[in-house]
């Protein structure tokens, strides 16, 4: 098993792209414009995709390459030391930032084309682990210290990844299942409100307070109680953040 993971790896940059869970089709995309947003991660720096995002004028590359992306995670207080497991990375908006701020990043995308723009735009990162494939398949093979556990846009798809009767709950108790007793599981969802994204929304002290439960916006009571009744793990109560998407429209 290790040799076959091993001749299924390959290195973009500094990053490491682990195929070993790929079935060799992409089965999420958005068509062709993803190979213009590889194009762009191969052969521009970070530093010049707002200028490409101004000279485009595409929503999509907007909504993939803008750096107002990690304002999502910047509330979060990382450490260097911390290992970090984000589920649905994408086309990495937040993969950079985190391996910037975090000691180690195992990201998990469907979509080997997306994982490759994740992977080019972030390729000095020498901390990045790309696993490339379905989180069914690649979960059982994941390790359980993580400190912080991020699903960015993933969780209200749920109920495709996981299926059954409580695909929501049991997503939750998966996830879960990979933190380390002390670590944590942050879930940024789609609000009531139909908006994506909120830049540099600012809550204040109360989403770095370590409680059980924090919300930052949107709607606490169904999201408290979902994780309530997810929270049997036999690691005691589930230690989880909430955060919503708004998304800018007037840019």
């Amino acid at each position: 098993m290790a040799e076959e993971a091993q001749a299924r790896q390959e290195k973009i940059g500094s990053v490491t792209m682990d195929y070993t869970y790929y079935t060799g089709q992409d089965l999420y995309t958005d068509g062709d414009i993803e190979d213009k947003m590889l194009d762009i991660a191969m052969y521009n720096p970070p530093e010049d995709f707002p200028k490409i995002i101004e000279a485009e004028k595409s929503w999509p590359i907007f909504y993939h390459f803008s750096p107002l992306r990690t304002n999502i995670i910047d509330w979060i207080p990382f450490r260097k030391t911390d290992k970090v497991l984000e589920i649905g990375s994408g086309c990495g908006a937040v993969s950079g930032a985190l391996a910037k701020r975090a000691g180690s990043v195992t990201c998990i995308d469907l979509s080997k084309k997306r994982s490759m723009v994740n992977a080019y735009r972030n390729r000095n990162a020498d901390n990045i682990t790309i696993m490339v494939g379905n989180f069914k398949d690649i979960e059982p093979h994941l390790d359980k210290d993580y400190d912080y556990v991020l699903l960015i846009g993933v969780f209200e798809y749920g109920q495709a990844y996981i299926g059954g009767v409580s695909p929501y709950e049991d997503f939750l108790r998966i996830c879960d299942r990979h933190r380390k007793l002390d670590g944590r599981l942050v879930i940024a969802i789609e609000n009531k409100f139909g908006l994506k994204y909120w830049a540099a929304r600012i809550s204040g002290v109360r989403i770095l307070r370590a409680w059980r439960g924090t919300v930052r916006g949107g709607r606490r009571e169904p999201l408290r109680a979902m994780a309530w009744r997810s929270s049997s793990t036999g690691q005691g109560s589930m230690s989880i953040h909430f955060t919503i998407h708004i998304r800018i429209t007037n840019l």
